[in-house]
């Protein structure tokens, strides 16, 4: 899945989310009085939750696939990580658009179950389990996905803790079956995030500087000039869609040979606030078409060779070379 893609889904997740908040909120509005204080009002959704209660820690387990575990975890600044089976940070518009559905998709004909009919519905044996925990309740609770429901269309699914079963629409189950790569965060530059400071590319044999003072930005290397917005945005626009094509988690066995340490290329961001990110460009992998790079120590990745030379002609460009 590419980086389009990946904001796509997270797009319709939200959009899910939204579509299955409006329906329950009429379905509660247009219900008898006497319904919603009964005990099955509190029961509408696949997780109900109590007023400032959210979603922190999600498990996704794929029990037939003994290698698929993935773990996030809602940091401090609210951001989505990884946490297993890497350490990574997370497409927080895809995790927050799953747990939007956990706490807003319906639950439609719930009824008891004995849980010696469990392999009635394929609850024996899930393809896919899934945990939470909340900001209010730290103690895990986890619900099974079932077989296909015989009747309407959906799947079945039973929380571990409850003693009922009911049916979810497919595409409810269908958010839980993408692959790591997916939920990892791709984009390499978020550049809406801290203001700019200076801009830099070291990168067959050039060296660009380029420096933002006030409202204008300063060409600093390897000439001093004042540029034009146009030719700035393009650039930003460009650093702002370098995406990873693929991770690469395991140490090469012969990591000199990625030409990383020292690169033959840098991509410097440095913020107002003092902080900096780079990317470093190593060796060309010509049968994915695309560069060998490094953030800082972080996992090695697969960027686009047409993306990176997009970026170095925009620096080229706005130095006038």
């Amino acid at each position: 899945m590419n980086w389009k893609r990946t904001v796509s889904l997270g797009l319709v997740l939200m959009s899910l989310a939204v579509f299955y908040f409006t329906k329950i909120h009429e379905r509660k509005m247009t219900v008898a009085p006497a319904a919603l204080l009964s005990s099955e009002s509190s029961l509408l959704q696949v997780l109900p939750l109590k007023e400032g209660e959210e979603i922190v820690w999600l498990k996704v387990v794929h029990p037939q696939d003994k290698d698929f575990t993935v773990i996030f975890e809602k940091s401090s600044n609210r951001e989505w990580n990884i946490v297993e089976p890497i350490q990574s940070p997370a497409e927080s518009l895809i995790v927050e658009g799953m747990t939007h559905l956990l706490k807003l998709a319906p639950r439609s004909r719930e009824l008891a179950l004995n849980s010696s009919k469990l392999e009635l519905f394929g609850l024996d044996k899930p393809e896919i389990t899934i945990c939470v925990k909340t900001n209010q309740n730290h103690q895990m609770r986890c619900f099974d996905f079932g077989s296909i429901a015989a009747v309407g269309n959906g799947f079945y699914v039973k929380w571990k803790d409850e003693d009922r079963y009911f049916i979810v629409n497919p595409m409810f189950r269908s958010v839980f079956e993408n692959s790591l790569y997916t939920w990892r965060k791709k984009q390499v530059f978020n550049l809406s995030e801290k203001e700019i400071e200076l801009i830099g590319l070291q990168l067959n044999h050039q060296d660009i500087k380029i420096a933002k003072e006030k409202s204008s930005w300063e060409l600093k290397q390897p000439i001093t000039a004042t540029l034009g917005k146009q030719v700035v945005n393009d650039l930003l626009t460009e650093l702002n869609s370098l995406y990873a094509k693929d991770f690469i988690d395991e140490k090469p066995k012969d990591f000199a040979s990625l030409k990383l340490k020292p690169p033959l290329g840098t991509i410097r961001i440095q913020f107002v606030d003092g902080s900096q990110r780079s990317l470093f460009i190593g060796r060309p992998e010509f049968a994915r078409d695309a560069y060998y790079a490094q953030i800082e120590g972080n996992a090695i990745l697969l960027i686009a060779k047409n993306k990176i030379e997009k970026v170095e002609q925009a620096f080229l460009t706005a130095a006038g070379l």
